[in-house]
């Protein structure tokens, strides 16, 4: 209360009020925030190690995607029966920057990133935030290109990948490089 009264009301203190003895409870609740805050974070410390190594892996996926399909697609397109795929992944290296992106928001809302959800692969701390960063990122990634009337088959085919080599990476994490 005393926050809405001006400065020069405020300075002014009756005598009697200056001696009087603090009141316990008072002092306390005034101390006291009336509500907790929102936070935007977890305190729990964050594998950065993992976080980091879930955007290379993306992003190092959509690259060496992109140079794969430059290198086949004249392979591709001479002889089509040699592929099960004879389209190649539109911009895969932007693909896995934005799949990167996606993914470790997804994660990071999810505090997947805390030493308990990394280290322990098997475990449902552990899956339940990769599989929603999987399925979030591929739906909005599909969503994309089906509203830009985009193929769909190479990008289905690549978020299909990119699961295999996150879920590979997070397993060598989960039974070896912890230790570093």
């Amino acid at each position: 209360a005393l926050m809405l009264i001006s400065l020069p009301v405020v300075t002014w203190v009756p005598a009697g009020v200056a001696t009087l003895p603090p009141q316990p409870g008072a002092i306390n609740s005034a101390a006291r925030p009336r509500f907790t805050t929102l936070r935007c974070y977890s305190d729990d410390d964050i594998d950065s190690l993992v976080l980091w190594g879930d955007a290379g892996v993306l992003v190092g996926y959509g690259v060496v995607q992109s140079i794969v399909d430059t290198l086949l697609l004249p392979f591709a397109t001479s002889q089509p029966d040699m592929f099960t795929q004879n389209q190649p992944v539109l911009t895969a290296q932007w693909q896995g920057l934005a799949l990167a992106g996606l993914w470790v928001g997804i994660t990071s809302l999810q505090n997947g990133y805390r030493p308990g959800a990394t280290r322990t692969l098997p475990s449902r701390d552990a899956l339940v935030p990769l599989i929603t960063a999987w399925l979030g990122s591929s739906v909005v990634l599909i969503a994309v290109f089906a509203m830009l009337g985009l193929p769909l088959e190479p990008e289905v085919e690549f978020t299909f990948g990119s699961a295999t080599v996150i879920g590979g990476w997070r397993f060598l994490y989960s039974q070896n490089l912890p230790m570093l």
